[in-house]
């Protein structure tokens, strides 16, 4: 009985920290023995799985050799953080910067974000890794307000 089709990837991955395995259109492991790389992946990018046809099962084409399937977990896209509006009057006590869509499960804060005395001061927000993260318009760069 031949296996017509290729197996495809059926669900959307993004990157999220964590191991992520596709599920696959058109598997049937009573058809096909899967392999390659085709679970538990933590980061963005494209990987490639091979399927084999098993016992009484061949490719359209008769062969029986393994196939390629990429499968891919997407870049994260983030909303690019902004300051919020306001300002800061001296009270004697520290006061926090504030920011809009800080998360902190995927970007860092540094520079200056917070202060007691008055002044002028620089607060800056990364992205804790640029292989899988980015801004909504497609930038990596370290955001940066004088406050």
């Amino acid at each position: 009985k031949p296996v017509l089709i290729i197996p495809t990837q059926k669900n959307t991955l993004t990157y999220n920290k964590q191991a992520q395995s596709p599920t696959w259109n058109n598997f049937d492991s009573s058809q096909l023995d899967i392999g390659g790389v085709y679970q538990n992946q933590v980061n963005a990018g494209t990987y490639t799985a091979t399927f084999t046809p098993n016992s009484n099962h061949c490719w359209q084409d008769g062969t029986y050799s393994a196939k390629n399937a990429t499968w891919s977990i997407a870049v994260l896209t983030l909303t690019a953080v902004t300051l919020a509006q306001g300002s800061y009057v001296f009270n004697g006590e520290s006061q926090a910067v504030q920011l809009n869509d800080f998360n902190a499960d995927f970007m860092y804060i540094g520079g200056d974000d917070e202060a007691t005395n008055v002044g002028n001061y620089t607060v800056e927000v990364s992205l804790d890794d640029t292989n899988n993260t980015k801004w909504s318009n497609g930038s990596t760069r370290t955001l940066n307000w004088a406050w």
